[in-house]
């Protein structure tokens, strides 16, 4: 269902106006309404194309052809072990919950809801919260298919934006965070959960990775609230130890057989951060960091960001 929300065209930022077919700006621009959802994705600017939704092709992620193969990833993602561990997400989900919980009918707009609600299931299950759930793929949770880097809401509308595991995949991050500034009311928050040490993943739609220093400069026009390691350095150990595995095997379904070996005889690897996640010390060799903070209206120097952190 569309979220009753103000939008805005991601060509020109005029106010769009629904209609049972398509969305239109006075500008005359005109986007699709598919399978009940806007797509509002502007041709010229974004790595996605209109007519990749309107044919429901794959485009970030790859659709099971079939429903039985729906069904095995799904009984597979459930019976076999995770090799990684986010050790910081449902407290830091629970933190954004209670500061949330002080507002009046608080909107909150998931940049990249992906098909299923890793790591924020009890926060998405809030019913005094109003979500706005996007992404650029079909999925069950997805509202509304826009591209992070021309948000089509208008200024200062949400209370909060959560971006779990995107801005590696985005073309240019400093410009989807700018966008979410945008789009944030004057006392609004921004948590995000992004890779350091990861291996490749979603390509061709991976472009960056961040060390702490780098993630708070990309949100440097924020507050911190709070920031640290939400995957630490045995997450990254498992899942390079998975890649290297495949890496070796030359066919498919070895490929396939050398992922699942190292599930099943390294998964346990991944407790070891539970000893790590709070030494600054494992910091450079992190799987991945997490931000949270209150849009300012001041921004960061370079200097500032740099004097923060002490060296070692």
């Amino acid at each position: 269902m569309i979220p009753d929300i103000d939008l805005i065209c991601p060509t020109c930022a005029a106010p769009l106006k629904l209609t049972a077919g398509s969305a239109c700006c006075d500008e005359g621009h005109i986007f699709p309404i598919e399978n009940g959802l806007p797509i509002l994705i502007d041709d010229e600017k974004s790595v996605f194309s209109q007519s990749d939704f309107q044919s429901v092709s794959d485009t970030f992620f790859v659709q099971p052809q079939t429903r039985a193969r729906t069904v095995a990833r799904k009984l597979v993602g459930k019976f076999l072990p995770d090799i990684l561990l986010n050790l910081t997400a449902k407290k830091n989900y629970a933190q954004l919950a209670t500061l949330l919980k002080q507002r009046s009918e608080p909107k909150i707009l998931i940049v990249g809801c992906g098909d299923r609600a890793r790591w924020m299931e009890e926060f998405v299950s809030h019913s005094c919260f109003n979500f706005v759930e996007t992404d650029v793929s079909f999925g069950p949770r997805v509202q509304i298919i826009c591209d992070g880097h021309d948000l089509p809401f208008a200024d200062e509308t949400f209370d909060a934006v959560v971006t779990q595991g995107v801005l590696e995949h985005v073309a240019d991050s400093d410009r989807v965070v700018e966008n979410i500034h945008r789009v944030l009311k004057k006392d609004g928050m921004v948590f995000a959960d992004s890779p350091f040490l990861v291996p490749g993943h979603f390509a061709p739609y991976d472009f960056r990775r961040f060390t702490i220093v780098g993630h708070r400069r990309l949100f440097r026009s924020f507050t911190l609230i709070s920031e640290g390691m939400s995957f630490g350095p045995a997450a990254s150990l498992t899942w390079t130890m998975k890649e290297f595995a495949i890496a070796l095997t030359p066919t498919r379904n070895g490929k396939a057989i050398a992922g699942f070996m190292v599930h099943i005889l390294f998964f346990w690897i991944k407790y070891f951060d539970y000893i790590l996640i709070n030494n600054r010390d494992a910091f450079d060799a992190a799987s991945g960091f997490y931000f949270m903070g209150t849009k300012s209206e001041k921004t960061l120097t370079d200097k500032q960001i740099v004097a923060f952190y002490p060296r070692k």
